[in-house]
């Protein structure tokens, strides 16, 4: 895919202010996979990304790498989509390399020619799935959110990832808590379920003995989208699905819910966040 038709013109577009979050999905402002209407592209260039959900689990993430992790040299996005966290860590991390991989080749030409037309060479995309990565003891850091629901052999990805950290390497991993035992504050929502997901999300005891069997350890545990993030999420989904023009004027407002999800702490919520590191044990 050249350049010229995976990405707007730069030059007509001009960069996007650097605003909330860093501008977290900013690179989506110049893609042409999916061309958004006028208002979202003006969205994206004030902004960055405008889903909810997305926006608390980087909100999240980012904040615990920015606390726990120290200049890392290379950097593995797995399961890396439309490459939200690969763009913002190339921005973060300048030194490091970073590779982001996913199974849609689409996305990854898309994203490799946006890296190209915003020069950022410590930047690549590559088409792969997380059952598939062979490397051995090459990242520092390896990030996967909200990714394993979508694999059947969800162990063998997580021993994959761990084969690829070195020694003390960190996996920044983030899940959906199993939907039976989700916080909802809305009726509508409470059997509410993503198709393709191939298992009932996560329970922690689950997810923890997985982690385990694949030789990482657990530095970190918290909870994400609790009782703040998950009224964000349903009043944004509420207003999608009938007013979605007044998401425009709601976002403020639904950023500092998301806000107070991230800085006032959660004892409860429908996501998991860990900080793992490989000390190459494997548990039962």
């Amino acid at each position: 895919m050249s350049t010229g038709t995976a990405v707007r013109s730069y030059e007509k577009l001009g960069p996007p202010k650097k605003t909330v979050e860093s501008m977290f999905g900013y690179q989506l402002y110049y893609s042409s996979i999916n061309p958004q209407p006028k208002q979202n592209r003006l969205f994206y260039k004030i902004y960055g990304v405008m889903h909810v959900g997305e926006r608390i689990r980087f909100m999240h993430c980012m904040r615990l790498i920015r606390k726990r992790i120290d200049s890392p040299m290379e950097i593995l996005d797995g399961g890396s989509g439309n490459g939200n966290y690969a763009f913002y860590l190339a921005k973060l991390f300048p030194r490091a390399k970073i590779t982001g991989i996913d199974i849609s080749g689409e996305k990854m030409d898309s994203a490799s020619s946006i890296a190209h037309v915003l020069n950022l060479g410590n930047l690549s995309f590559t088409k792969k799935s997380l059952t598939n990565v062979k490397e051995e003891a090459r990242y520092e850091l390896v990030v996967c959110i909200d990714v394993l629901e979508h694999i059947e052999d969800d162990s063998l990805a997580m021993r994959n990832m761990s084969n690829s950290l070195k020694p003390g390497g960190s996996l920044i991993l983030h899940v959906p808590k199993d939907r039976k035992q989700a916080l909802r504050h809305f009726k509508r929502f409470k059997e509410f379920s993503i198709e393709d997901h191939v298992r009932e999300e996560y329970r922690i005891d689950e997810l923890l003995k997985k982690v385990r069997r694949a030789g990482l350890a657990v530095k970190s545990l918290s909870h994400t989208h609790g009782w703040f993030g998950s009224l964000a999420w349903e009043i944004d989904q509420l207003l999608i699905a009938h007013v979605r023009k007044l998401r425009y004027v709601a976002f403020p407002f639904l950023y500092l819910l998301m806000l107070a999800d991230v800085h006032l702490g959660n004892r409860a919520g429908n996501g998991f966040l860990l900080h793992c590191v490989k000390d190459g044990i494997e548990r039962q």
